[in-house]
């Protein structure tokens, strides 16, 4: 294991509410927000110089397709889906993980998490982000109401 990634997983550990690492070299990057929110916020601010390693709480198929786009290394997670590990596996991304599972549920905990549902269809991280942010879209204006 790579110390960057030794780094990220003992600063996600050592905070509960932390959700997500990055870290490179003397650069840290770390988050609370949840969901993709902090890696769509890399992406939308270009912050992020390839070569990262992240740890993350929860790494579903999106999450995936975002840390690609971002050019992240490596990769652990607490919680990984299996289409997860099927896209940082096709982009040649490295990856660990606590706990597997199918796929990531809602917040609820009663179905299917909408952003993973988003981009089940997508083979390519370009398509993916976009339809996540169509997708946080039509969320957003739905609470808005």
């Amino acid at each position: 294991m790579n110390t960057d990634l030794k780094k990220a997983i003992e600063t996600i550990k050592s905070d509960d509410s932390l959700t997500c690492v990055l870290c490179k070299d003397a650069e840290i990057f770390t988050s609370r927000e949840r969901g993709v929110a902090p890696l769509l916020g890399l992406i939308e601010k270009g912050r992020l110089s390839p070569g990262f390693s992240a740890a993350d709480k929860v790494v579903g198929k999106a999450a995936a397709f975002l840390y690609a786009i971002l050019k992240v290394e490596n990769v652990y997670a607490f919680v990984i889906s299996e289409g997860a590990k099927k896209v940082l596996t096709d982009y040649g991304i490295h990856f660990e993980f606590e706990k597997t599972t199918e796929h990531i549920i809602n917040r609820k905990g009663d179905g299917m998490c909408p952003i993973e549902a988003s981009v089940m269809d997508s083979s390519n991280a370009e398509q993916a982000l976009a339809a996540i942010r169509q997708k946080l879209s039509r969320l957003s204006k739905r609470t808005e109401n």
